[in-house]
């Protein structure tokens, strides 16, 4: 068999075709066509690294660059304190807070981890970082918290069957890093039942301002055993505005629902019972789906959205992150 051709800066290559607006280099926003432009100028991946430094960083892009350029990107360690990286190896200053979904009712606890590892390529580095998190309510107000030094190597864990909280409680989590090292952040959520656990991870902003639910009912649907529920939650010191609106599969729309979020609170709703249910009594013989659209704002500011399916029967749980 041939081998592969690897796509080279000059058009040439199997996949020459590849959008040269994409991002490559996500730490320093570098696009496909300034890495192109820039291997033409340099003559070398070397040259490529040293004018724009893709791949200095958290080394997400390297077998990208590889499989580009058809040569192995320079080794990370030995560009540790170079004029390359500016004597700043892997360094993301600032704090970043991260926020997630908390349900703790009569079904569902929610369990939170965290590691603070060092990835093999960054060496052996002191990752020590001082760490603040804190459990919100519904409406925003602190339930409980604490401030710890995080050790490099330590894992973090939180779990509300193990927290005196009252119950039930949806709300938000923060987990907030005084972040000097190496790497993005992000925690790890797990909802379980005892029965199921489902999971998603979390970083800093993932909102959306517009989502679609992945599913359409119709009345058999309502009188089955499945559940819908959707979590809706404002991060952000300024209300936000919510309508779901509820269409059939010609996009012909059935109803609408208004709903504000103030800042920093939590809505977590049953979509069979509040928007399912009083659409198909308006339109019983239809399938409808339902749009979740925020405010006209902007990635940043926009609510953090999580789908949760039950089954009644099993016990089963499944969760999604819009």
């Amino acid at each position: 068999m041939e081998k592969a051709q690897a796509t080279r800066p000059d058009g040439t290559g199997a996949d020459a075709s590849a959008n040269k607006d994409s991002v490559v280099c996500y730490c320093f926003n570098k696009t496909r066509g300034d890495l192109d432009a820039s291997y033409k100028r340099c003559g070398s991946l070397a040259g490529v690294q040293a004018e724009t430094r893709v791949g200095t960083n958290c080394g997400g892009c390297r077998l990208l660059l590889e499989s580009m350029f058809g040569e192995a990107p320079g080794d990370i360690l030995a560009m540790r304190g170079s004029p390359l990286t500016n004597s700043r190896f892997c360094v993301k200053p600032g704090t970043r807070i991260m926020k997630g979904f908390v349900a703790a009712d009569h079904e569902l606890d929610t369990l939170i981890y965290a590691s603070n590892g060092v990835p093999p390529q960054f060496g052996n580095q002191d990752t020590t970082i001082p760490v603040e998190y804190a459990l919100l309510d519904a409406n925003g107000r602190r339930v409980t918290g604490r401030r710890f030094e995080w050790r490099t190597g330590e894992t973090f864990c939180f779990d509300t069957s193990k927290v005196d909280i009252p119950r039930p409680l949806y709300g938000m989590f923060l987990f907030q890093i005084g972040r000097e090292n190496y790497g993005a952040s992000r925690f790890n959520l797990v909802w379980t039942n005892g029965v199921s656990s489902c999971s998603t991870h979390e970083v800093n902003d993932s909102g959306r301002p517009s989502v679609v639910l992945p599913l359409f009912a119709d009345r058999a649907f309502l009188e089955g055993p499945n559940r819908v529920f959707v979590s809706v939650q404002n991060p952000h010191p300024r209300p936000i505005r919510l309508l779901f609106s509820l269409f059939d599969e010609a996009n012909r729309p059935i109803a609408e629902f208004p709903i504000a979020l103030d800042p920093g609170s939590t809505r977590w709703l049953d979509v069979n019972r509040e928007f399912y249910g009083p659409a198909l009594a308006r339109a019983p013989s239809a399938r409808v789906a339902m749009r979740i659209a925020s405010d006209p704002v902007d990635v940043s500011q926009s609510p953090t959205i999580y789908f949760f399916f039950h089954n009644r029967n099993t016990g089963i749980w499944t969760a999604n992150h819009l």
